[in-house]
This record gives C-alpha cells, structure tokens and sequence, in this order.
C-alpha cells in the first residue's frame, strides 16, 4: 500500500513538473531570438539576405548575438516605449575605439508575431528610415 501511495505522489510530480515546462512560454513574443531573412530596399522590395545575422531580445533589455560578437556600433541594450525599442547602448570594444558609428537611435516594431518580426530602423529623434525594413524569423 505505502508503495502504491508512493508511485501516485512520484507520478503526480513528474506529470505536474512537465506541464509546468510546457507553460513557460514567453507571453510577448518579441522576446525570443531571431534571425534576419529580408532587409527591404529603398524601392520598397523585399530582398534576402547572403549572410547570417542572428540577436536575441532579451525582456531585461539586452540584446544578445549569440552566434558571433557584435559589431562596432551594434545596439546592445534598450528600453521598450510601447512599439519603440529605444537603443540606449551600442557595442564599442575592440577596434571600435577607431570607428565613427551612425548607429540606429531606435528600432520601431512595425509588426511582431509569433513567426516574424518586421523592424524599421530610426536614426535621429524620430525620422524613419523606411528603406532600411528587416525581417526576422524565429531561431526555435
């Protein structure tokens, strides 16, 4: 009887742990990793892109690359103003100390769902740049 007691309470905790994993799902899905696949060019077309470019936002304000360091003048942190990621940290290490950065002031989120995420870049106070569009895809 003890065992049978036993081998319920094991299998009620095992079942309950795996539903717990399965609901840690992120309630925004801007914040997961994604990876570039389009930038849209000045005509208003969607291109692909021939390299890889892979980051990570993070709900903390991070922005991780995780499969290489980040360039000079790459965002590394921002604060979120509703659809607004306000870029108040780019990458300056290495030889940066060299580079003349024209980074991004901000990125406005144009969309974002669970599968694609569309970026305007903003430089300045609030001017889009509409040519520069990126779309990403989620890294699962």
């Amino acid at each position: 009887m003890k065992q049978l007691i036993l081998f319920v309470l094991i299998l009620g905790m095992s079942i309950s742990c795996h539903k717990a994993d399965q609901d840690a799902t992120p309630a925004d899905p801007l914040y997961q990793t994604w990876k570039l696949v389009e930038i849209q060019n000045s005509k208003g077309t969607w291109e692909s892109v021939s390299y890889e470019s892979v980051l990570e936002l993070r709900a903390d304000g991070d922005i991780l690359y995780p499969k290489s360091e980040p360039g000079c003048c790459s965002p590394i942190r921002f604060e979120r103003q509703d659809e607004t990621l306000k870029i108040t940290e780019t990458y300056g290490g290495g030889d940066c100390i060299y580079v003349d950065c024209a980074a991004p002031s901000a990125y406005k989120i144009v969309s974002v769902t669970a599968s694609e995420l569309v970026l305007d870049m903003v430089y300045g106070i609030s001017v889009p740049v509409s040519y520069s569009s990126m779309k990403y895809i989620p890294i699962r």
